[in-house]
């Protein structure tokens, strides 16, 4: 079970696109809703399979979402990080997914049904739920690409800057970023091997596109190389393209 944290009135919001479609007296009642909670690393935040009457942001830490066949295989769907919802799925429904904590976070817990009573006072919420439910198919039209038709190296140079999307000042060169996850969790999530992302992490430290003090910390020394590589554009034209990438990539960062 999560651990309650704080609730009500002074567990602190973190729905920041609710908050720009929201007035001051729609987010102290949004406030009124929320609770906080904790979950330890490794542990369980919802089941594949157990009705979901719960909308879950992250407030920090890293969650994953698996999903698993009856004969125990599994395959990790998606990494979620701070500000993202967990999972979007009508209420009162299966949870299509498993969510597991990849290092200790704390997370927002919001009724379903608390929510829609409030959407329909401001129906502006709808709309908001609308736009993360076509974030997500993007997301989801991403990823098939990555996994369908991407090399080792492309698999690998997309999900660090996909981890980073979220916030542009984690982006930034010579910024550290936080990877949570193992690299067996990394393989499985790009359906390699780990040791194939093991080469691959050591292939972009020995081109100075990465920097990695620890496993687990990584800098990014040239983001420009790093889109290239994503795009699957050659080395020899990376030079030439690095205008064009930054600004392809560069304005889907602002836009996150």
């Amino acid at each position: 079970m999560l651990r309650l944290i704080d609730g009500g009135q002074n567990a602190p919001l973190a729905f920041p696109l609710f908050d720009a479609v929201l007035d001051r007296t729609g987010r102290r009642q949004l406030q009124r809703l929320v609770a906080l909670v904790a979950a330890t690393r490794g542990q369980i935040v919802a089941e594949q399979g157990e009705v979901g009457r719960e909308f879950l942001v992250l407030a920090d830490g890293v969650v994953k979402l698996w999903k698993a066949l009856p004969d125990g295989r599994r395959q990790i769907v998606a990494f979620r990080s701070a500000g993202d919802l967990v999972s979007l799925h009508r209420r009162d429904t299966p949870w299509p997914v498993t969510a597991q904590a990849v290092s200790d976070c704390r997370l927002f817990r919001l009724e379903w049904e608390a929510l829609h009573r409030l959407a329909d006072r401001y129906p502006a919420l709808d709309r908001a739920l609308f736009e993360l439910a076509s974030d997500e198919i993007t997301n989801l039209q991403d990823r098939l690409l990555t996994l369908g038709r991407k090399t080792v190296e492309e698999k690998l140079a997309s999900f660090i800057l996909e981890f980073c999307r979220p916030s542009a000042a984690l982006a930034s060169l010579g910024r550290e970023i936080h990877l949570p996850m193992r690299r067996p969790e990394i393989a499985e999530y790009l359906g390699l091997t780990t040791e194939s992302v093991s080469r691959e992490f050591s292939r972009l430290k020995r081109e100075c596109i990465v920097s990695m003090p620890r496993p687990s910390r990584i800098i990014l020394l040239n983001r420009p190389a790093l889109e290239a590589l994503a795009l699957g554009l050659q080395a020899s034209t990376q030079q030439e393209a690095w205008p064009n990438v930054l600004g392809h990539l560069g304005g889907r960062s602002r836009g996150a």
